[in-house]
């Protein structure tokens, strides 16, 4: 697959999570797409569910992608995403404070649709920004 195709993929990709998308979402990942996050492997229902955690969470959501490099069938990622908590997020109420945090992603696509997605995320430093760990944002 050329990699101008890959790249809109997975820039599509991000502006379906962006755009809280789900429809765009379903179309643009296989039947079978699994999301390696966290060390735990979730099929589209459960990451999809995962979304619907964050979103409620934070407002104005939005990952930026950085930088983009394709190699084979693989997109690698890194990206800054953003909010602002505004809602109880695991457990925690509301903090009003905003959050920047770095991530990585490799994408799979197989037949132009994402076959899997390994993340990796700053969620201590997004934690930490936000008061929750019990260290303080530098």
């Amino acid at each position: 697959m050329p990699d101008a195709h890959l790249r809109q993929v997975a820039m599509r990709y991000y502006d379906a999570l962006n755009a809280a998308d789900d429809d765009a979402l379903a179309r643009l990942v296989t039947l079978a797409c699994q999301h390696h996050v966290g060390g735990c492997s979730l099929d589209h229902a459960a990451f999809r569910q995962s979304l619907v955690a964050y979103r409620a969470g934070f407002a104005s959501l939005c990952t930026r992608v950085e930088h983009l490099l394709t190699e084979n069938d693989c997109v690698a990622t890194r990206t800054v995403t953003s909010g602002v908590h505004t809602a109880p997020f695991l457990g925690h109420p509301a903090t009003r404070r905003a959050f920047s945090a770095g991530g990585s992603d490799f994408l799979r696509i197989e037949h132009g649709r994402i076959a899997e997605v390994w993340s990796v995320f700053d969620t201590f430093g997004m934690l930490r920004q936000l008061g929750i760990t019990g260290e303080t944002a530098s």
